[in-house]
Order: C-alpha cells, then sequence, then structure tokens
C-alpha cells in the first residue's frame, strides 16, 4: 500500500487494485440499503485488526468508527483469516478491503463503508538497481491487472 511505504525514497509504488472498505456479516444479517454509516455500527461486536497488524488505511478507518461510535464492543485479531473466523462463528463482525473476500462464500455478505478511506493495493520495486525480472513482472501485472 502506499502509505506503508511512504518516504522510502528509493522504492517505487505501482498501484494494482483501488478498492472500497466493507462491512463483513453473516448472509442472514439485515441492515439498511448500503454503504452503510459508520455510526450503525454499534449495534454488534466489531472485530478490528489489530493496529500493528493491519494497513495503516485500515487503522484509520477503525479510528473514524470509533470516533463516529461512543460505544462499541470490539475484538481485536491478528489477521483476516481470524477475522473471517470470527464472522463465520457468529461472534461479531468483520470490516476489511472488498477484494479480501472470496466472491464463493456464500455463508458471508459485505456490505460497502461510507467511507472515503480507500485500500490502494499494488507492488513496490526498487527504483534503482531493480533486477530486469522484477521490473518485467510488474509490466506484467500492470497489463493484465489482479482480480477484483
Amino acid at each position: 500500500m502506499p502509505d506503508i511505504i511512504a518516504g522510502m525514497d528509493n522504492l517505487a509504488y505501482h498501484s494494482l487494485l483501488i478498492g472500497y472498505y466493507c462491512l463483513i456479516v453473516p448472509s442472514e444479517v439485515k441492515l439498511g440499503p448500503p454503504p452503510i454509516s459508520l455510526k450503525e455500527l454499534s449495534k454488534n461486536r466489531l472485530s478490528f485488526l489489530d493496529h500493528r497488524w493491519c494497513p495503516p488505511t485500515q487503522d484509520q478507518l477503525q479510528k473514524e468508527i470509533c470516533r463516529n461510535n461512543h460505544s462499541l464492543d470490539l475484538a481485536y485479531v491478528n489477521n483476516i483469516a481470524t477475522a473471517r473466523a470470527m464472522v463465520k462463528a457468529r461472534l461479531g463482525w468483520g470490516i476489511w478491503a472488498n477484494f479480501v473476500s472470496d466472491p464463493n462464500d456464500l455463508d458471508l455478505k459485505e456490505l460497502p463503508l461510507s467511507t472515503k478511506i480507500v485500500p490502494d493495493y499494488g507492488v513496490a520495486i526498487l527504483k534503482q538497481g531493480s533486477p530486469q525480472a522484477a521490473r518485467q513482472f510488474v509490466s506484467w501485472l500492470e497489463k493484465t491487472g489482479l482480480p477484483g
């Protein structure tokens, strides 16, 4: 993510996928039409990614959610797999980028969140001294794109 490498002058960032953040809930949960307001998120326990393990934009979003809700029931996890397991076990709702969810998982649904914070995933390589194979790989990724 570009915010992860900010300040590293020797790296060139190539954006591959810009998405949006979603509330992930069991498929039977009924909520108003998306996008879901951040103020609605105090209705159930949320699984936040630990700030030491999540992308800076997700940490920023989690802080924005806290500012918009004075009373939250939070659980913290170290990775998306654990957050997904918690949602599947009905132990809370998850929050992550739309392209992280498995589109074939019919047990969960993703509801876009009402936020201007967006995840931008890509690849960074050295500006100078990158092997030709790395530059060719980045070029191939930019041409073919990532599924999203």
